[in-house]
């Protein structure tokens, strides 16, 4: 879209550039001409760049990266011609105190919370992560399977936010449920994931802890890593949270 105006302004001006005396127009009115084009395709541009902003802050799926990330001062996003480095030996830290390592370039065991499982591993030099939160009554509120994560339209939450590496949501009790963060070689997991008879583990605080079915969770059970609404701040971090 943008580029068909700009192209369609661009050849206004080369008409009126080989018609400028026969359509005797003065050159302080082809100036302000050319400036009102300029000002069209600027506000074009930035509207359509509002609009890319919202259906992203807006999706319910998307995929964050098992590559370890380009050191900070390289100037290229993608890492070219520095290629990350291939991770070879997984590992998982649950509620930024669990280490869980695979020892050996293998698969980690699953976690299991119930029925649904915590599945981390390497796949052609990337870390790759699989997990499932509910909410109390079973029903999903978000899915990540292989770094691709889902959150159902039917689903209730408040809010979510992620960036390249990272991927969080909050829950209609305007609390935090899943934090996946890829750092390293590791994956990073938080949340709160209820099990069929309703008790939940809290992964969280540096461990995890089963809070029994009934037992009411803190809403501040984890801090949030990005900030809030992401329509505001996608992909903006919490500069007070590391992770």
């Amino acid at each position: 879209m943008i580029y068909a105006i700009i192209l369609a302004v661009i050849s206004c001006i080369i008409l009126i550039l080989d018609h400028l005396e026969v359509m005797r127009i003065s050159k302080f009115h082809l100036v302000i001409f050319i400036i009102l084009a300029f000002i069209v395709i600027c506000a074009t541009y930035m509207m359509e760049k509002q609009n890319d902003y919202d259906k992203l802050a807006h999706s319910t799926s998307g995929t964050i990266s098992g590559s370890s990330p380009s050191p900070s001062w390289w100037p290229f996003s993608s890492g070219w011609p520095l290629k990350p480095k291939p991770i070879v030996y997984p590992c998982i830290v649950l509620g930024n105190g669990l280490l869980f390592a695979s020892g050996g370039p293998a698969r980690l065991t699953p976690i299991a919370f119930g029925s649904d499982k915590i599945d981390v591993w390497t796949e052609e030099g990337k870390l790759k992560v699989s997990a499932t939160v509910r909410d109390k009554d079973g029903k999903i509120i978000a899915i990540i399977k292989g770094n691709e994560w889902t959150v159902p339209p039917q689903a209730q939450i408040v809010d979510k936010n992620f960036d390249d590496h990272a991927f969080e949501v909050i829950d209609a009790y305007n609390r935090v449920v899943m934090q996946v963060s890829m750092v390293g070689e590791c994956a990073l997991l938080s949340g709160v994931f209820y099990k069929e008879d309703g008790s939940a583990a809290i992964v969280a605080n540096g461990g995890v802890y089963i809070a029994p079915p009934g037992e009411s969770i803190p809403y501040d059970i984890l801090k949030p890593i990005f900030l809030y609404p992401s329509d505001r701040h996608l992909g903006e971090r919490n500069d007070t949270i590391t992770g």
